[in-house]
């Protein structure tokens, strides 16, 4: 995971900390929250996906572990250490990685059936979510998926302890709720698919495929 500040100089997860993302994500129990972003997902054989914000790649390993090579899998991340950690992770694998930002995609319009983010957006400002989702939308086929994973709203006491927790960090506040709007205004049906400590929200947004 890349995070991404587009009003200071961007904080990149590199070094020591790229190697170690994994295990610390597993301690803090990020691996429930991805799964939640894994059953959202619906691939089908010869489809493809991008995983923004793909950090280590584990979440791109899960997919490539329930799909196999059925599916054609594509991860970016803004950290250059965070890229060879995940093509050191998944080697053997069939998965392509590259160094980019969500808000500059290296890919033609339409190029993807899926693209996922998880928890990526809270580290991006409201003007740069702004950009990132348009990225999105351009190069999702018509009729794609999008999956996005992150900090939202407390929906319970539990979530509202977190969210209070996390209201200083990054972009946290108003995340989601941006998130919907900008996805709401270029067409997509925005649903609600699942919820991890009562806070960190799954969204799967899809268009008309007519």
């Amino acid at each position: 995971m890349t995070l991404q500040n587009n009003d200071k100089k961007d904080a990149l997860i590199t070094g020591w900390r790229a190697r170690w993302y994994s295990i610390s994500s597993t301690i803090l129990g990020l691996s429930l929250v991805r799964r939640k972003a894994l059953l959202a997902l619906s691939l089908k054989n010869g489809e493809n996906l991008l995983d923004i914000g793909c950090g280590s790649g584990d979440f791109l390993e899960r997919i490539h572990e329930r799909y196999g090579d059925d599916v054609i899998l594509f991860g970016v991340d803004g950290s250059p250490d965070m890229i060879e950690e995940a093509r050191r992770r998944t080697k053997g694998m069939d998965i392509a990685f590259m160094v980019a930002q969500a808000q500059e995609l290296p890919f033609p319009s339409e190029t993807f059936d899926s693209v996922v983010s998880t928890l990526v957006f809270h580290h991006i400002s409201p003007k740069g979510k702004r950009t990132a989702i348009k990225e999105i939308c351009r190069v999702l086929k018509v009729g794609g998926r999008c999956v996005i994973t992150d900090f939202g709203c407390g929906r319970n006491w539990l979530g509202k302890f977190f969210a209070f927790l996390s209201s200083g960090h990054g972009y946290t506040k108003g995340n989601t709720e941006l998130i919907l709007t900008e996805l709401s205004k270029r067409g997509f049906t925005v649903e609600h698919k699942g919820l991890a400590f009562g806070w960190i929200e799954t969204l799967v947004a899809t268009t008309d495929p007519h």
